[in-house]
């Protein structure tokens, strides 16, 4: 019985020596001391990981508005690292960095996408303004066997100076006085062209909006001038080639709230 009970005893003496150590943070001291004892423990090659993970999750800064925020967050820090091992600090450590990849490798996109479309904008200046207006007109004109009698008009004919062949063409038709500097109307029209418009085409459309529309509504003061504004155009493939509308002043909000998110110049 009493080499039972020896042998017992040598095996619960050898397996507390080789007990790794862990962190015990029930007061700053003895945190920093079995911090210090961790890792040392550790091989050389993971004591720099250990130190990462100290650093995020004890060390790293955080500022907040009141006393009773920052002694909550501080024993959550405790928490994180009490009674766990240099390995067990190091994966937990990992396991927050790759929540924190997660939720910003979307945002990281979105930057991405909105600077894509700021190019896009910047290089469509130019190129929207070979797509050339001919001649537009807007007009209302009487038929008989229409309900309300009257049919808007709009026509529009351009010609493509692009190097592209043009499947769709996005319009911002604007009725105006410029004399007195008053825009009476304006909304946006589209003009497909099934079969394509070749670099040094023509093509002519004649478009009836809807009579309840606002092209139907708004009645035109005499003296107007109509003009068609070429926004947006779609290559062949369907896709944009070139637009000024994919980017305005609430994507650049977005775009500045996400580079200053990640100090990114």
């Amino acid at each position: 019985m009493r080499l039972r009970l020896l042998i017992f005893g040598l095996i619960a003496v050898l397996l507390v020596g080789c007990s790794k150590p862990t962190v015990d943070a029930s007061s700053d001291e003895t945190m920093q001391a079995s911090i210090v004892n961790v890792w040392e423990s550790l091989p050389i090659e993971k004591r720099d990981l250990f130190d990462d993970a100290i650093e995020l999750l004890v060390y790293k800064p955080i500022d907040f508005k009141s006393a009773d925020e920052v002694a909550k967050f501080e024993q959550q820090r405790k928490d994180s690292v009490h009674g766990k091992t240099g390995e067990q600090i190091i994966a937990a450590a990992a396991q927050i960095l790759e929540q924190q990849r997660q939720q910003q490798e979307p945002e990281y996109r979105e930057i991405k996408e909105l600077e894509a479309k700021r190019q896009l904008v910047v290089r469509s200046r130019d190129q929207l303004r070979k797509f050339k207006v001919l001649r537009s007109l807007y007009y209302k004109e009487r038929i008989e066997f229409k309900f309300l009698g009257i049919q808007p008009v709009i026509e529009v004919t351009a010609r493509n100076e692009t190097s592209h062949t043009v499947s769709k063409v996005y319009f911002k038709g604007v009725i105006e006085n410029p004399e007195q500097d008053v825009t009476w109307f304006q909304d946006r029209f589209t003009c497909s062209i099934p079969s394509g418009l070749k670099p040094g085409e023509e093509i002519s459309w004649r478009l009836a909006p809807n009579s309840s529309s606002g092209w139907g509504i708004f009645n035109a003061p005499p003296d107007v001038i109509f003009t068609a504004i070429v926004e947006r155009l779609d290559g062949a493939d369907g896709k944009i080639l070139y637009s000024n509308t994919v980017f305005g002043k609430r994507e650049e909000q977005r775009l500045s709230e996400l580079k200053k998110k990640y100090k990114i110049n």
